[in-house]
């Protein structure tokens, strides 16, 4: 071999392994994200900063794949399917139901899902500490703090003995959520008084049961069993309490920010922030069933502090002392 010759074979013998370091090294990784209502989400925003400042980022290394029903639960099953023959790396399911939809179908794409709701009732974990197969995830589902919201409700409402509770049913952990708070209740000294809204059209059924309850004095207040449905009809809710005059109590300082009285609960953009961890580490190799499912670890108070005046309620000051957010004009 002549010596040009031998000088090119060995170069390209050196440069050929950086060439193919170089081209795995831009590895685009693909992340499936399957919800029901993304457009009700803001706060998605905050899970894709989390993965930018993580090192993974559109148009760098990381292809979002969004798949919304846009409130139209029925086209899930086809979405989660779509994401699975996509081979995605990732999927990040929003709640039970999509959780759910992508374990079915497969048992190789690790899925994270966000703020699942009795997670190991509803048959996503084997148990919270050792989820098992290819989930986990952050689980919201917390029946001292829907006690801890009524408490703070009460100092709000004194005279509070009969709490309206807007709940859907057909979520498997729906039923044993609202005997738990319902006997937690019974401790503060008030009923509550269920009402079931399995589709948006049921809600003016609840509505109008709960407003001739109201002027037979049997309620007094209303609070949520948050689930997707309520979350994406939100205001809707809420304008029926200020419409009505009825004093509300909900999970997410989302609901106070559009006119409702009072929220205690996890912050939402601090679970999907939490929700990029787990897609970090799944992406370095770690597999769901090694990674616990969490509970949220940051909580917020907000007040309404207009909503309460327009109500003719006096919010006492060391609870305004204690909230994080007050909203003293109308935001609607």
């Amino acid at each position: 071999m002549k010596r040009r010759e031998f000088i090119t074979a060995l170069g390209g013998a050196a440069v050929w392994p950086l060439a193919a370091q170089a081209q795995q090294s831009k590895k685009i990784y693909r992340i499936g994200y399957l919800t029901a209502n993304l457009s009700s989400y803001p706060w998605v925003n905050g899970f894709v900063r989390e993965l930018s400042d993580r090192g993974y980022s559109e148009g760098n290394n990381l292809t979002l794949e969004w798949r919304e029903a846009k409130g139209h639960s029925e086209l899930l099953p086809e979405m989660a399917a779509d994401l699975v023959r996509q081979n995605v790396d990732v999927i990040v399911a929003v709640g039970n139901y999509p959780g759910l939809l992508v374990q079915k179908i497969t048992a190789k794409i690790p899925i994270v899902v966000l703020s699942s709701r009795g997670g190991v009732e509803a048959k996503l974990y084997s148990s919270l500490s050792h989820p098992g197969g290819n989930l986990t995830g952050i689980d919201n589902l917390s029946p001292d703090r829907d006690v801890k919201r009524v408490e703070f409700l009460k100092e709000i409402v004194p005279k509070l003995s009969r709490l309206a509770v807007l709940y859907n049913p057909l979520p498997s952990h729906a039923s044993n959520h609202l005997n738990s708070i319902s006997s937690a209740f019974e401790k503060l000294g008030i009923e509550a008084q269920p009402f079931e809204v399995r589709s948006p059209p049921e809600f003016e059924v609840a509505f109008a049961s709960i407003l001739r309850k109201r002027q037979d004095t049997m309620i007094d207040a209303m609070t949520t069993v948050t689930d997707p449905m309520f979350v994406f009809d939100r205001k809707r809710i809420v304008d029926f309490g200020i419409e009505n005059k009825i004093p509300n109590a909900h999970e997410y300082r989302e609901w106070v920010q559009i006119g409702g009285l009072l929220a205690y609960g996890p912050t939402i953009d601090g679970i999907w922030r939490r929700g990029a961890y787990f897609v970090e580490k799944i992406l370095n190799g770690a597999k769901p069933s090694d990674l616990p499912v969490e509970g949220p670890s940051e909580f917020h108070l907000a007040i309404n502090l207009k909503a309460a005046k327009d109500m003719g309620l006096s919010v006492p000051q060391h609870l305004v002392a204690r909230a994080d957010e007050l909203i003293k004009a109308d935001v609607r």
